[in-house]
């Protein structure tokens, strides 16, 4: 039985007090390890910093019978060794300093033989002896901020240790002290779970425990013939490492531990044997030489089945790679924030959204905290008071459900605005605290246009039918006084009331156009024809409507165009109309047609007080009206959709449509129309 080895340490009886600060990566870190305590088969536990009880398997609780006893987690190590009643092998209380926990996280490598044995009380009151192992756990600057303890059940193994070392001393003879030797071996490997085979050193296999011929499926014969079946099945494996794939057989594990070679940890080796109902069986094999007087003496082999393991390992990394890919197609971006803010981790979705490149994301993620985005803002454009922010009230233990996103402005880096609906929730540890904060960002920009698109357009229509719908029942209101006197209607009531339903007819129409336009149901139905005559009959319509001057230059010979003549008059008019409407009374609107380059341009100039330039890009927009412009002429600026029409109808033509324009100084609006014969002009 391996005894403690004291190192020089300081005599003092205090323990050390770190202030736990943990980084994402030491997060990840500890919940991988947390896992692994979970499926580990050997009584293994997780402390912090501070020594204090993180997490425990069920065989650590299991095994020290502190399943049920909360006040495990909150003990510091002194008070556990008492509670436990630690001494060393000799019976003597171990000193708070030599405790393993405390040692590993000085910097004390307790692995392998150089491991601590110790006498425990379990709190049932079993009395234990256990083999301890220890190894701290790391940051990349050397920092520890916990520690993993394995215990090793020696009790019995001790105890029957203990039973042949008496017997053995009884003993007289060579052929006893064999005879026991060889009980002691099969009482103690029969004891263990793992199969366990030994070698002599030229390779031939020796011994068996039972547990190797259970997963071997031999249940009968002799020690001798079960080994023989056992070699032979062995040789049926085949042995492989998972990454480097088949190595030659001078690699094989046991091969390797002949020549003096542990073959353990990362180094064991898996090997694969085809069930003959068609299943695989997986075993682990490590390996490790034993020696006499300083020779080569044989080997032994641990054979461990991982069948299920692998199987559920291999589950494991198909669900891991299927999350990463939802992860990465999401459309809506997603960020992991640790408890002080900063970026751990995000999908493409979010640097997208946030205007990142992959290496500016991979700055954010490493060091840069949330609060020093220059491009976030909130509906009003302003920074709001850090408790208001969706990141902070998440990271406060408040969840955000998609259905309460908050908006956030943000400018790209292009200067592009956009509008980001956020959500989230916090993420806790076993304590209670919030660790990580997932956010969820959703670019709503065309959802938000969209809504203020429709909020304006039900203002302007409603603003637009008031004075219509006032003509026309102002004119309905003198039609009945005029009845109640027995007199028929006034020829301009008439002219009043007719002007007022033409207007809502306009305006119902242009609705109508409009809802057809951002659908797609919009049509025409092109014909050949001169388009001077379309240019004339609209000229002549608008000056007998307004009774302004309206002028006219066109080619001399016919300009054939293919297109609707309704909707490119419906083009021009509104085109006239705009002009006429923004436009002094005394000053003329001039139309101009001519042809070039294959197409027939159309040209509507007026003397009004043009078009800002912060305007024109959106004045073929739905619902835009210039700000500030006013009316001239006429009682209506419309609903904003007139110039968004044209523009669809034009395009549906195949042709363009623009505007050329210095402010107090006119607007010339174009457009353009495929001639039918682009040889001509």
């Amino acid at each position: 039985m391996p005894r403690d080895v004291h190192r020089q340490s300081p005599p003092q009886e205090t323990l050390p007090i770190r202030t736990p600060r943990r980084t994402p990566a030491a997060i990840i870190r500890a919940r991988d390890i947390e896992s692994a305590i979970d499926t580990e088969r050997h009584a293994m536990a997780l402390f912090d910093e501070n020594a204090r009880l993180v997490r425990a398997n069920g065989l650590y609780n299991e095994l020290l019978a502190c399943a049920n006893s909360p006040e495990m987690q909150t003990a510091d190590p002194r008070e556990r060794a008492r509670i436990f009643d630690v001494r060393d092998m000799d019976g003597r209380r171990l000193p708070a300093t030599r405790l393993p926990v405390l040692r590993a996280l000085r910097g004390d490598a307790l692995v392998g033989a150089v491991g601590v044995d110790l006498r425990v009380r379990a709190l049932d009151g079993r009395e234990l002896i256990l083999h301890v192992t220890a190894t701290a756990l790391s940051t990349r600057s050397d920092r520890a901020t916990g520690c993993v303890v394995v215990l090793h059940d020696m009790t019995e193994a001790q105890r029957l240790a203990d039973v042949l070392q008496e017997i053995a001393g009884r003993v007289a003879t060579l052929s006893q002290v064999v005879a026991v030797r060889n009980l002691e071996r099969d009482v103690v490997f029969d004891a263990i779970a793992d199969g366990v085979l030994l070698y002599d050193p030229s390779g031939r296999l020796l011994y068996v425990n039972s547990a190797t011929r259970a997963l071997l499926g031999i249940h009968d014969g002799g020690p001798g013939e079960a080994a023989d079946r056992v070699a032979k099945q062995l040789d049926e494996y085949a042995q492989y490492d998972v990454e480097a794939g088949m190595p030659p057989r001078d690699a094989w594990p046991l091969a390797r531990v002949l020549r003096g070679e542990t073959v353990a940890g990362g180094d064991a080796a898996d090997a694969i044997r085809r069930l003959p109902d068609g299943c695989e069986q997986v075993l682990n094999i490590s390996a490790a030489p034993m020696y006499l007087e300083g020779r080569l003496a044989g080997a032994v082999l641990i054979l461990r089945d991982v069948t299920e393991r692998r199987r559920l390992e291999r589950e494991a990394a198909e669900h891991a790679k299927q999350v990463e890919a939802i992860f990465e197609a999401m459309a809506d971006g997603l960020v992991y924030y640790d408890a002080a803010g900063r970026v751990v981790r995000m999908n493409t979705a979010t640097r997208r959204l946030l205007g990142y490149d992959a290496l500016a994301a991979r700055d954010v993620v490493v060091q840069r905290p949330w609060t020093e985005h220059p491009a976030l803002r909130d509906t009003s454009g302003e920074h709001s008071s850090l408790e208001e922010w969706p990141l902070v009230r998440v990271l406060n233990g408040e969840i955000i459900s998609s259905e309460r996103a908050v908006d956030v402005r943000v400018w790209g880096p292009e200067g592009r605005l956009g509008m980001l609906a956020v959500s989230g929730a916090p993420i806790y540890d076993n304590e209670g605290r919030v660790i990580l904060a997932v956010v969820s960002i959703r670019d709503v920009t065309e959802a938000r246009r969209l809504d203020d698109e429709r909020s304006q357009m039900m203002n302007t229509v409603s603003h637009e039918l008031k004075t219509p719908l006032s003509v026309v029942a102002m004119a309905h209101g003198l039609i009945d006084k005029r009845a109640i006197l027995g007199q028929p209607p006034s020829s301009d009531t008439i002219d009043v009331l007719a002007d007022g339903i033409a207007q809502m007819t306009r305006l119902v129409n242009d609705l109508v156009d409009a809802a057809r336009a951002e659908t797609g149901q919009l049509a025409v139905k092109p014909v050949p024809q001169d388009l001077r005559l379309v240019c004339r009959t609209v000229v002549a319509e608008q000056m007998r409507a307004v009774e302004r001057v309206i002028t006219l230059r066109e080619p001399s010979q016919p300009t054939l165009v293919d297109a609707d003549t309704i909707r490119i008059s419906q083009v021009l008019t509104n085109l006239l109309s705009n002009a006429l409407k923004y436009s002094p009374p005394d000053r003329p609107v001039s139309v101009r047609l001519q042809r070039k380059k294959g197409v027939a341009r159309v040209e509507v100039h007026d003397d009004g007080p043009g078009i800002p330039p912060e305007s024109k890009p959106h004045l073929f927009e739905r619902f835009y009206r210039v700000p500030g412009m006013k009316v001239l002429h006429g009682l209506s600026d419309g609903l904003g959709l007139g110039l968004y029409i044209a523009r669809t109808l034009v395009e549906l033509h195949g042709g363009k449509i623009d505007v050329e324009s210095e402010e107090r100084q006119g607007a010339t609006f174009w457009f353009t129309l495929p001639l039918l014969s682009p040889s001509i002009g």
